[in-house]
């Protein structure tokens, strides 16, 4: 039966990664262009146990903001460091990668792949290095990286910033729009090319930014969604979203909003042993200006008894389908990244802070590949070495004490 779960579960998992695949394909994405001053690094000889940094820089020499999605190293010993802000157009950014060999020795090629808004999706920097145990003492001889094939990309439409807006038109037309370098307004909430600390910036309308629960009881679980709309002419990004308490989880969108696309904030309230009157905040941080954006909920918390906690714990139509729209937002109640991965998989489970919890990975034929405990769950991510996993589609399955299993699919990639 456990087999059988999974094999579903994991079926599920291929064709949602289908069809997001094929909505790409057909809705396009605002792309930039990458510029490399190097895109392979030598070391040279380095030695066990070592640790050695490269810095990647690089210039957006597109029309749009240069959006980094993730970069992932080809093993756990090969760690790439990246912003997540925006890079607006003829700016200059870098991808840091820091190489630790351990225990390995001899002729070492690793590779980061960079995935962003560019065209190809992805970017492959190369490093090189011979590993020893001990100094010759004489430098080492120069490596020559073997030439990478051209990228292909498939033929299609693009989207494109034109006089503030995004257009979609078709490559062959591309050369003929009268495309200009983005350049935003401060005083409109965005900012110019020259503004690297904080880079473009966007804005965020709310339906509303304040809730109030009402009477609730001691114990019981409360979800709010916050809609909102990203007004600006960028994509919005948001970073992080925190509760005021451990008592206060919200959960968010972590990809890019376009302009003009509507998302969520789900916002769930557990009053635990707090009584009274209750005021909690969840603070979003975005590229947006200000960077900081406060949601506010409120309420009367009662003291349960066995005389009144009947009729209290009844759940309204209304709250029950804001339970249902959580989770569908956030399936399993637990959030993983990155995903892929080759070597780290991270979960958060802020929404369980100060219980425990028993995790375990098992790979497509249902083996077992890897079994913890989490003793104390707190508000810092989990993080499970997966670095030794083939590459393929595994399923993590989490239950918090005496709850329910919780599972998720994720990709190791080689």
């Amino acid at each position: 039966m456990m087999t059988l779960r999974l094999n579903l579960l994991l079926a599920s998992c291929m064709l949602v990664s289908f069809l997001v695949a094929q909505d790409d394909q057909v809705t396009g994405r605002p792309t930039a262009e990458f510029q490399f001053e190097a895109m392979e690094h030598d070391f040279g000889w380095v030695l066990q146990d070592s640790r050695n940094p490269h810095v990647f820089t690089f210039k957006n020499t597109g029309n749009v903001p240069l959006i980094i999605e993730s970069a992932v190293g080809s093993c756990g010993c090969t760690v790439p460091r990246y912003h997540n802000a925006p890079i607006l157009p003829g700016e200059e950014g870098e991808i840091e990668v820091v190489y630790s060999p351990g225990k390995q020795e001899g002729h070492q090629l690793k590779t980061v792949t960079v995935i962003a808004n560019t065209k190809p999706a992805q970017t492959l920097l190369r490093i090189h290095a011979e590993v020893l145990t001990a100094d010759p003492g004489v430098p080492s001889e120069a490596y020559t990286f073997e030439p990478l094939p051209p990228p292909v990309d498939p033929g299609g439409d693009t989207q494109v910033y034109v006089d503030g807006e995004m257009v979609r038109v078709s490559e062959q037309a591309m050369e003929d729009v009268p495309v200009e370098p983005a350049t935003f307004d401060p005083l409109n909430g965005r900012s110019t090319v020259g503004e690297k600390a904080h880079g473009p910036t966007t804005e965020l309308r709310f339906e509303e930014m304040e809730h109030d629960f009402g009477q609730i009881p001691q114990g019981s679980e409360n979800p709010h969604v916050f809609r909102f709309k990203n007004t600006g002419t960028v994509p919005l990004i948001i970073e992080n979203a925190i509760g005021s308490c451990g008592c206060t989880v919200p959960f968010y969108a972590k990809d890019p909003i376009m302009p003009g696309e509507e998302s969520e904030i789900h916002v769930v309230y557990k009053p635990g042993k707090q009584e009274g009157t209750q005021q909690k905040t969840v603070t979003i941080t975005a590229n947006t200006a200000p960077g900081e954006t406060q949601l506010k909920i409120r309420a009367e918390v009662l003291v349960v008894d066995s005389v009144t906690a009947p009729s209290l714990f009844v759940i309204d139509e209304e709250h029950e389908k804001e339970r249902t729209a959580i989770e569908t937002v956030s399936p399993g109640c637990f959030v993983i990244f990155p995903n892929p991965t080759s070597s780290e998989l991270r979960l958060d489970l802020k929404e369980h802070i100060g219980r425990s919890a028993q995790v375990r990975i098992h790979d497509q034929t249902g083996r077992e590949m890897l079994q913890t405990r989490i003793a104390d769950i707190n508000s810092e991510t989990s993080r499970l070495d997966v670095a030794s996993f083939p590459g393929g589609i595994y399923v993590v399955t989490i239950q918090v004490e005496d709850g329910q299993p919780m599972s998720q699919c994720f990709v190791v990639s080689k």
